[in-house]
C-alpha cells in the first residue's frame, strides 16, 4: 500500500497574525496583485486589520466579493475575474465555503493560495480539497486539489470574537477525523495510512476531549487563551492533516447523504457531522465506553445526537432512504470503510443512532 502525507508549506497561528498578512503575500506572489475571495460580512469584520496589515506592508490587493456558497458558477466567475486582473496569488478570507472557493480558483488558474479563517467551523483551511455544492444546497462533487494552500495563517483573536457555534461545529467536524482514519487504517489493514496521519488524527480526538469544554466558554467570553489556542489547532490543523492523510469514512459518506434533504440545510457541516460520527459508531458496533464516550463529548457541547436536533424528527424512512442510498454511492467515502455497508444498514444505524442520542438527553446529559 502506498503511503504519503502532505500538508500547507506554512501554518501560523495566534492573536494578531492577520496583521502579518503582507509578509506572507510577498512570499508566495512576490510584487503581484493579490486576488481576494471573501464576503463583504467576513471583509467588513477584520477591515481595520486589512487596513494596518496593508499599510505594515502595502500589496495590491483586487477585491473578489463571495457569494456565501462554494458553487461550479461561482468559481468560474471568480476565477475568470482574477485571470483578467492578472492576480498572481489568491487569498481566502472568511469560513470553509470561501475558503474552498478560494482554494479552487486558485487550482483553477495555477496560483498559490494563503487562507485565513475567520471562524473555526471546519478543517477546509489545510486541506487539498475543495466541496462543491449545487445551487439548491445537495453536495455536488469534492475538487481534487494539485496541494494543499502555501500558507493558511489563523488569527485567533478574530476567531474568539466569532459566534460560538461556529467553533462548536468545528469540534463536531474535528470529531469524525479519529475514527475515519482509524475505519481507512483498518481497512487497509492497518498498511495504508502513514503513522504520521493516524497519529495526528488521534491526536485531534485527544485535544478536543481535554479542551473542548474549555474552549468553548473562552469563545463565549470572546476571549482567546491555551484551551482556545488548542482546539483551534486542533479543528483547523490536526483534524485537517488527519483527514487528508488518514482519510473519510462512514461519517462524511452519511452527512453527504443528508445534504439532499432541505430539512439539515440550516445547520452547519459539524453539527451534522458529529451526528454521522454517531452513526459511524453504530455501524461499527464500536463498544458501548466509546458510544458513551462520544455521546458525553457531543451532549456536553450541545452538538446533535438525534435527528431531531439536525432537522428531521418527524421523517420517514422514505425519506431517509435516498439520503441512505446516496452515502454508498461510488463518490462518496463510504468505501473506505472496513466492511461492506448498504443503504439498509445505513438506514438501520440513522435510528439507532437516534435513538441512543435520546435515550442520552433522557438521562439529562447535555
Amino acid at each position: 500500500m502506498k503511503r504519503s502525507f502532505i500538508s500547507p508549506s506554512i501554518y501560523t497561528q495566534g492573536d494578531n497574525r492577520l496583521l502579518e498578512l503582507g509578509g506572507y503575500v510577498r512570499r508566495v506572489a512576490g510584487e503581484g496583485k493579490v486576488f481576494l475571495v471573501a464576503g463583504k460580512d467576513d471583509r467588513q469584520r477584520v477591515s481595520h486589520m486589512l487596513e494596518e496589515a496593508l499599510r505594515a506592508e502595502p500589496f495590491p490587493l483586487i477585491y473578489g466579493d463571495f457569494s456565501g456558497r462554494c458553487t461550479e458558477g461561482e468559481i468560474s466567475w471568480l476565477a475568470e475575474l482574477c485571470a483578467q486582473e492578472a492576480c498572481t496569488a489568491v487569498v481566502g478570507l472568511g469560513g470553509g465555503s470561501a475558503l474552498d472557493t478560494a482554494k479552487a480558483v486558485a487550482h483553477e488558474l495555477n496560483l498559490p493560495v494563503i487562507i485565513v479563517p475567520t471562524i473555526a467551523s471546519t478543517d477546509a483551511p489545510c486541506s487539498a480539497v475543495s466541496v462543491v455544492y449545487r445551487d439548491t444546497g445537495e453536495l455536488s462533487r469534492y475538487i481534487t486539489l494539485a496541494k494543499p494552500p502555501e500558507v493558511v495563517l489563523v488569527d485567533t483573536g478574530i476567531i474568539a470574537r466569532a459566534p460560538v457555534r461556529f467553533l462548536v461545529a468545528g469540534m463536531g467536524d474535528g470529531l469524525s477525523t479519529w475514527f475515519e482514519a482509524r475505519a481507512n487504517s483498518r481497512a487497509a489493514g492497518g498498511s495504508g495510512v502513514s503513522q504520521a496521519g493516524e497519529a495526528i488524527a488521534r491526536r485531534c480526538y485527544e485535544v478536543l476531549l481535554a479542551d473542548a469544554a474549555a474552549a468553548k466558554a473562552a469563545c463565549a467570553a470572546d476571549r482567546a487563551g491555551e484551551a482556545l489556542e488548542r482546539v483551534v489547532e486542533a479543528v483547523l490543523l490536526l483534524s485537517g492533516l488527519g483527514f487528508e492523510n488518514g482519510g473519510l469514512a462512514a461519517a462524511h459518506a452519511v452527512n453527504n447523504g443528508l445534504t439532499l434533504l432541505p430539512e439539515t440545510r440550516s445547520y452547519l457541516h459539524g453539527e451534522i457531522v458529529a451526528f454521522c460520527t454517531l452513526v459511524q459508531l453504530v455501524l461499527e458496533q464500536a463498544p458501548a465506553n466509546e458510544v458513551e464516550e462520544v455521546l458525553g463529548f457531543s451532549t456536553g457541547l450541545g452538538l446533535p445526537v438525534t435527528l431531531a436536533q439536525i432537522g428531521l424528527g418527524e421523517v420517514e424512512d422514505s425519506r431517509l432512504w435516498p439520503a441512505a442510498q446516496a452515502a454508498c454511492l461510488p463518490q462518496n467515502p463510504m468505501g473506505n470503510m472496513p466492511f461492506p455497508i448498504t443503504p439498509g444498514n445505513v438506514l438501520a444505524a440513522l435510528r439507532e443512532a437516534d435513538r441512543l442520542g435520546r435515550t442520552a438527553l433522557s438521562r439529562g446529559e447535555g
